[in-house]
């Protein structure tokens, strides 16, 4: 029978969101895993090793594996890489980058000089990734860069967003921000060296702190490479504190312009994320933002949301903003018919003879149509002959 690699699936890769926090706790708490007795030499080593990577449960086999890696040191690393080495190619993902990791704490170089033996090319380049983050991140931003510098421009590419995101979290987000933008200038895999920065930035600072750092960088000019940065860190930021991310991006919008490329793609992206924790604060942000194609989805998006989430609270905030609304100018009027769309969609199906007395408000075109024909048809569930008559 022919072996499948298991990196020919998705289903190898699945172990890979277990083992770098399921790794690095253990050796921080000092071996809190099941004790594993210390190897009397390196051909124990390596038989406890091969052992524990033949569990058949991927948990199992990471907890095995963080215990043995332990005792990972110069003088048993060489015997036990020969014999992952002679299985490379069909070589676990969870074994490769626990081992790879546990190298990489007392010898970088080696450990990316291994990985790059590796005949897999998935795994090959999952192995030099992952050593060179940890290097940079583990306090060798110095060596690990040396290592780049003297590497082929292919190997530079792959590992220039991985050196970067170590260097960030390492606390010097200002010494990465600088490498990333020569790197951008010279042109070395630019998006790579953003995206590596931005999550390095994020993960020694957090999401807040990474908008706080950000929204003090005006002094810097916006080329090309800033505004990916701010792009790509907003869009990030959203998915944890969406509120820094809006306050950031109204930051920018004022110290620049509303047309800026910066923008594409970005608002949505954070009404997406903040609209599932308070929809409210999201609408009313969308509603201070230009009026454009983005902005109207967005809208749309976030009170189908919340109406489905909260019809009462939902419709009550509707109601109030519609009677202010007859106050001020057409353009909010408009807004309001956006929004009124999006809950009737929802209230149709609830209270229809409620969402009928509002459909006549809406403009005569396809979407009013639309929900005639859906509340027409939840209200004959309720009660058809009033439907019929309606």
């Amino acid at each position: 029978a022919t072996r499948r690699s298991p990196w020919s699936s998705a289903g190898g890769l699945l172990a890979l969101a277990l083992i770098c926090g399921f790794g690095a706790g253990y050796w921080a708490a000092g071996r809190s895993v099941d004790s594993v007795e210390p190897p009397g030499s390196s051909a124990e080593f390596k038989e406890q090793l091969l052992k524990a990577a033949e569990e058949i449960s991927t948990f199992e086999r990471a907890r095995g594996l963080v215990g043995v890696l332990s005792f990972l040191d110069e003088t048993n690393v060489e015997e036990a890489a020969l014999a992952l080495r002679r299985d490379a190619m069909y070589l676990d993902p969870t074994t490769a980058q626990l081992f790879l990791s546990a190298w990489t704490r007392f010898d970088g170089v080696g450990a990316l000089e291994e990985a790059r033996s590796w005949p897999a090319d998935a795994l090959r380049e999952m192995g030099m990734r992952t050593v060179m983050r940890e290097w940079a991140g583990g306090g060798a931003t110095v060596e690990a860069s040396l290592y780049y510098q003297l590497a082929d421009p292919k190997t530079q590419a792959m590992l220039l967003g991985p050196l970067l995101r170590g260097w960030a979290a390492t606390g010097d987000v200002d010494g990465a921000f600088r490498q990333a933008r020569i790197a951008w200038a010279q042109e070395e895999n630019p998006s790579a060296a953003v995206d590596g920065f931005v999550r390095g930035a994020i993960a020694s600072l957090g999401a807040a702190g990474t908008a706080e750092w950000l929204g003090a960088q005006d002094a810097i000019e916006m080329t090309g490479f800033e505004e990916r940065t701010f792009r790509t860190s907003l869009q990030l930021i959203a998915r944890e504190t969406p509120d820094a991310a809006a306050a950031l991006y109204d930051h920018l919008a004022r110290r620049e312009n509303h047309r800026a490329a910066w923008r594409a793609g970005v608002a949505s992206a954070i009404a997406e994320s903040w609209a599932s924790e308070d929809p409210q604060s999201t609408i009313e942000w969308l509603l201070r933002l230009p009026p454009e194609a983005e902005r109207t989805g967005a809208l749309e998006s976030a009170m189908l949301k919340w109406a489905r989430a909260d019809l009462d609270a939902a419709w009550a905030w509707w109601q109030a903003e519609h009677a202010r609304s007859l106050e001020v100018g057409q353009e909010r009027a408009e807004l309001r018919r956006i929004l009124l769309e999006a809950a009737l969609t929802v209230l149709a199906r609830v209270r229809p003879p409620e969402a009928a007395q509002w459909l006549e408000r809406l403009e005569p075109r396809e979407s009013r149509r639309v929900l005639r024909l859906r509340t027409a048809y939840f209200w004959t569930l309720k009660d058809s002959e009033a439907a019929r008559r309606w």
